[in-house]
């Protein structure tokens, strides 16, 4: 067993069913109720893609490294090295690593340490009421 699907099958992190009400290959709907600032919340979009959405932290709990005005923020957990899943919330920043080979994010999504190069991908959405509108692209 490779280690990467030891990690996924000792699950690095708790697996929350989605919430949905409707989702297509290209959105996804979930409920945010509840997401306290500085929270994950880990979600299986359709295509079993796992994303991770973060509300942005009070500004005592590292808002510093936030490089947007969003309260949201979206991201495809999949390290842009190898595509293992990053824990996050291990860094003292709040940021992701990868537990395959040791990459690191920041809480803004920015790779800080390789071997990644690129950052993880955002994703845009949408919101009403407690309800996110996850929009994936190909």
């Amino acid at each position: 067993m490779r280690r990467r699907d030891l990690i996924l099958a000792m699950g690095a992190l708790p697996l929350i069913a989605s919430d949905t009400h409707s989702q297509t290959s290209r959105q996804f709907r979930v409920s945010i109720e509840g997401l306290s600032p500085g929270g994950v919340k880990r979600v299986v979009a359709p295509g079993r893609k796992i994303v991770h959405i973060v509300r942005r932290p009070h500004e005592t709990q590292n808002a510093a490294v936030w490089d947007t005005n969003a309260e949201w923020l979206v991201v495809l957990a999949s390290c842009t090295h190898q595509g293992c899943e990053p824990r996050p919330g291990v860094l003292a920043d709040g940021g992701w690593r990868c537990l395959c080979h040791g990459s690191e994010f920041d809480l803004a999504g920015h790779v800080i340490k390789g071997p990644a190069t690129e950052d993880l991908m955002r994703l845009p959405y949408s919101l009403k009421e407690q309800w996110m509108t996850i929009h994936f692209h190909d």
